[in-house]
């Protein structure tokens, strides 16, 4: 790009020189032609001759200039389309993964490397930048010369290029807008559910650094947090709502923190470790408030309530358990299958991706009566409780009294009531089981084997609050 430049700036220069030098021998011909001398016709046949060679050699030059004008243009076009290419890349997939892992994160999944990662992305972003503030600098240069070139340039062609390099001028401002706006991120997410009165940490960081020359101009910047309403948020990042028509619908202490460089001018960043949630509006309950955390977890950029399949909420399941119980024994895969049956309907033809409400069981936003009747059969029709306060009850249930009977396995859970009494009809006398019950949050149902006075084996099963 820049020999091409270059090149195109030399063949310009010796145009200029010629086209000067051809207009003064031109005003000398005309002055001949006026005043003519017998000694100064073979000087004027000469003259004419020179002219005549200058004006082909002109052309030619012209002929190149155009040229190398397309051949410029045409490469910043190419450089520019790659630029928006790894732009694109970078953003949607490289960034986007990154939340993404930073997401599952916060229910538990390792991302050891979070830090490490994002200052590989950073590096993408500042080079991305520095490439279209390069290819931005060298088609202001061209419009420049365009606009600054005599009346002679003003042709076709010149209008043609120039309008070109407007377009292309455009692009780049878009695209270094979009490169600018989407390196700003939340590098440190705080805890997914924030309780009032208890501090809490993040961290925002704008990922070009110093690239564009912005150190002066943020010199000074503080940036603000503020509590708003998950409506207004999704309409905020399909940008159907203007920033100073947000609403808070809470308060934060030390809700802002000035925007701070490290000593190698690399990384922009504010740290807000001091804020407290003072007060919120229309609060859930941590159990509620949890399930909504988990399933979105799903749905990295969705500015709706996701809708996962089962491969991927029972992931999340499995790895919240065990981040939440503490316990060594992770979920096994029979023991996820019976938690499917929860929510999956069996031999259902039109088999969706488990939605929130699906997830919490608000049974009077169910259209599809057959998945209706399968949520109250399988949770109870008379249960006042939704899948998630069930599954969480449980984990509360271990972490407080039964982590040694969970790790140890003496504690079968989660079997459904059926198998459970298949299986203890096979066993001797005395022997029990024990299993999480489906009627009760938070309680365990015993199974013992008995004999009847028929001498037959007997199976019973209890449902029991511990205290």
């Amino acid at each position: 790009m820049r020999r091409g430049c270059a090149a195109l700036s030399v063949i310009r220069g010796s145009f200029i020189n010629d086209l000067g030098e051809l207009q003064r021998i031109q005003v000398t011909i005309c002055q001949l032609e006026n005043n003519p001398r017998g000694e100064q016709a073979q000087h004027l046949f000469q003259t004419s001759s020179s002219v005549a060679e200058m004006q082909r050699r002109s052309s030619e030059i012209y002929d190149m200039v155009i040229q190398k004008r397309a051949e410029v243009i045409k490469k910043m076009n190419e450089g520019t389309n790659i630029i928006s290419v790894l732009q694109n890349t970078l953003i949607n997939e490289r960034l986007y993964n990154w939340k993404n892992q930073q997401k599952l994160a916060q229910v538990g999944v390792p991302f050891d490397n979070r830090d490490t990662v994002l200052d590989e992305i950073q590096l993408e972003f500042e080079f991305l930048a520095e490439q279209n503030f390069q290819l931005h600098t060298y088609t202001c240069w061209m419009l420049d010369l365009l606009r600054r070139a005599g009346p002679n340039f003003h042709d076709n062609n010149a209008q043609t290029t120039a309008s070109n390099l407007q377009t292309l001028l455009d692009q780049l401002s878009k695209l270094i807008f979009v490169l600018v706006s989407q390196s700003f991120v939340v590098s440190v997410q705080p805890e997914p559910v924030l309780k009032t009165q208890h501090k809490f940490m993040t961290e925002v960081r704008l990922l070009i650094g110093d690239k564009l020359g912005v150190r002066q101009h943020l010199a000074n910047t503080s940036v603000n947090v503020k509590i708003i309403s998950e409506e207004e948020a999704k309409m905020l990042s399909a940008n159907q709502l203007n920033q100073k028509d947000i609403k808070s619908v809470g308060t934060i202490s030390s809700d802002f923190e000035k925007l701070i460089i490290d000593e190698r001018g690399h990384r922009f960043a504010a740290k807000f470790n001091n804020s407290k949630l003072t007060r919120i509006a229309h609060r859930k309950p941590p159990p509620k408030a949890g399930g909504a955390t988990d399933i979105k977890t799903r749905a990295p950029g969705s500015t709706d309530i996701a809708a996962v399949p089962w491969s991927d909420l029972s992931a999340i399941l499995k790895h919240k358990f065990s981040i939440f119980t503490g316990a060594k024994r992770p979920l096994m895969d029979h023991e996820l299958a019976y938690l499917s049956e929860k929510l999956i309907v069996p031999n259902m033809t039109d088999q969706k991706p488990i939605t929130f409400y699906r997830f919490a069981k608000v049974l009077e936003l169910f259209n599809n009566l057959q998945l209706k009747m399968f949520l109250q059969q399988n949770l109870r029709e008379d249960a006042n409780f939704s899948f998630w306060e069930w599954f969480f009850s449980i984990m509360q249930l271990i972490k407080q009294k039964l982590l040694k009977f969970w790790d140890e396995g003496w504690l079968v859970g989660f079997i459904s009531k059926n198998d459970a009494s298949q299986a203890m009809l096979m066993c001797e006398q005395n022997s029990f089981l024990m299993r999480f019950s489906d009627t009760l949050t938070g309680a365990i149902s015993i199974g013992f084997v008995y004999e009847d006075e028929n001498g037959q084996n007997r199976c019973r099963i209890e449902d029991k609050h511990l205290q």
